[in-house]
């Protein structure tokens, strides 16, 4: 009987050098909505080549270890023509003002959800040092650091969402019904 063996089994036991391969990014929200905890210098030099190779840039920008199934605070993120790496990084400080975005996610494909997000961060990352990032200079690269950290500490997406601000009409009782029943407001979904 073959034993099964886990992707992090595996590359803790790999002591020679390896051949990257990419590996898919998991859609299994409980897994991805778990902390994960610090890793060492040495973990993410093995897992940061497993993730570039299996970032699809065309899809997206980032992807956090946690993403191929290994609960550890690394992710890599190709944004602007730059790679970073990001090691145990957290967010110290937030300022500015706050932005929806429509973000997506690479582990919940076909969904986009309104996050907000702030404009100006301060980092601080075991690679980086402490960096401070801002919308207006930096691009998207601050919305997407926010999000992979997220990562980090199990939020998605879909735990960010906000629901858009509409200004409701009002609508008059004898007005065709919104439901498309062809009735009057009043006879069909008036008060319920």
């Amino acid at each position: 009987m073959v034993e099964k063996v886990s992707f992090k089994e595996m590359l803790n036991s790999i002591d020679a050098p390896l051949e990257i391969y990419a590996v898919p990014v998991l859609k299994i929200l409980d897994l991805i909505q778990t902390p994960s905890t610090d890793a060492t210098l040495e973990e993410a030099e093995k897992i940061w080549p497993i993730l570039e190779a299996s970032l699809d840039t065309s899809l997206g920008y980032g992807l956090a270890a946690c993403q191929i199934g290994i609960l550890k605070k690394i992710a890599f993120v190709k944004y602007n023509g730059k790679d970073y790496r990001l090691l145990n990084t957290r967010i110290i400080e937030k300022s500015g003002e706050t932005i929806m975005y429509g973000e997506g996610c690479l582990s919940i494909p076909g969904k986009t959800a309104n996050t907000i997000r702030y404009q100006q961060i301060v980092i601080e990352d075991s690679v980086l040092g402490s960096v401070a990032l801002d919308e207006s200079t930096d691009g998207l690269l601050t919305m997407i650091f926010q999000h992979e950290v997220d990562h980090f500490e199990g939020i998605t997406i879909l735990d960010r969402q906000q629901k858009p601000i509409v200004k409701e009409a009002k609508i008059s009782r004898n007005a065709p019904c919104l439901c498309g029943s062809g009735k009057k407001y009043k006879k069909c979904c008036y008060g319920s």
